[in-house]
């Protein structure tokens, strides 16, 4: 999925038309390669992680979200093959959302089925209100010097 996407994302960011259609080439092929893996996995999650298989395949979400799926890859595909390359970006960026939380939602409420559970795993309440605190202040000081340096190096 990480080179499907790379490549995806690569097309934008390629300057040159043939580094731009090498990118797109790789980006066809590993969502082909995705694809093809992904039943085999779904194939496999029968005997292998059977709770995960029926998390993904018999729960009343699941249906609604492969279609989605579906949906973003097929966009995917088709503005790839199109060369409309920020489209695809958006497409494939969905794409990736909707596979992880599709893995999240078959495996809730386990982290690591059957033993840990989400709630067994969290930290003490005044750890979790340290922690959001931190990540408070540490976005006030980062998201700043994103934008600094996306506006210095990313000029278009």
């Amino acid at each position: 999925m990480f080179a499907f996407i790379a490549a995806v994302y690569l097309t934008v960011e390629a300057e040159q038309g043939n580094l731009q259609e090498d990118f797109r080439l790789r980006a066809l092929l590993s969502g082909v390669a995705v694809g093809f893996l992904a039943l085999i996995v779904f194939v496999l999650a029968g005997t292998g992680a059977p709770t995960v298989r029926a998390g993904i395949s018999r729960t009343p979400w699941a249906l609604a979200l492969h279609i989605l799926t579906a949906i973003f890859a097929t966009g995917a595909f088709y503005t790839l093959w199109t060369r409309r390359y920020r489209a695809a970006r958006v497409f494939a960026a969905g794409q990736a959302t909707l596979i992880l939380l599709g893995w999240a939602f078959a495996q809730f409420p386990y982290l690591v089925e059957p033993d840990i559970s989400i709630t067994s795993a969290a930290a003490p309440q005044i750890t979790l209100r340290l922690l959001f605190g931190a990540l408070i202040a540490g976005a006030v000081l980062l998201f700043p010097s994103y934008y600094y340096l996306f506006r210095i190096f990313k000029t278009e």
